[in-house]
């Protein structure tokens, strides 16, 4: 006979609300009889049956993956934070720098532009 629940249901005709494992236990059982031995029934056991059991291994895996995305997700925040404070402090360190060498050249041109070039007088004309 058939072993899943689903097929169990469509054989007998059953609602989803009925219970496959006793209808399963009850009708389709087989009595085993060997010489010397006690009688004694095998029944199929029913695979694919939703159970209590089942439902809250669901309910507790989903929320299972809803906390691990959500963990991910605020490490992912706090990394993008760090990640942006280092090159913020990067940019604000390498503008300092272009700010102080900008600075210095300010100061060298300001001394050639202040001072005087010191002019030679050109040289007499020689005569041959």
């Amino acid at each position: 006979g058939p072993k899943r629940a689903s097929r169990i249901r469509k054989l007998f005709n059953l609602s989803k609300k009925d219970d496959v494992a006793k209808i399963a236990h009850d009708l389709l059982r087989r009595r085993i009889a060997k010489e010397g031995q006690k009688a004694y029934f095998k029944y199929p056991k029913v695979q694919r049956l939703i159970t209590p059991q089942r439902l809250q291994r669901k309910r507790h895996e989903r929320h299972v993956i809803k906390t691990r995305y959500e963990n991910s997700k605020k490490a992912a925040e706090e990394y993008n934070k760090i990640i942006a404070a280092h090159y913020k402090e990067q940019k604000d360190k390498r503008a300092a720098l272009i700010q102080k060498r900008r600075s210095s050249m300010k100061k060298v041109d300001a001394k050639a532009t202040t001072t005087p070039a010191t002019t030679q007088a050109p040289a007499p004309a020689k005569k041959a």
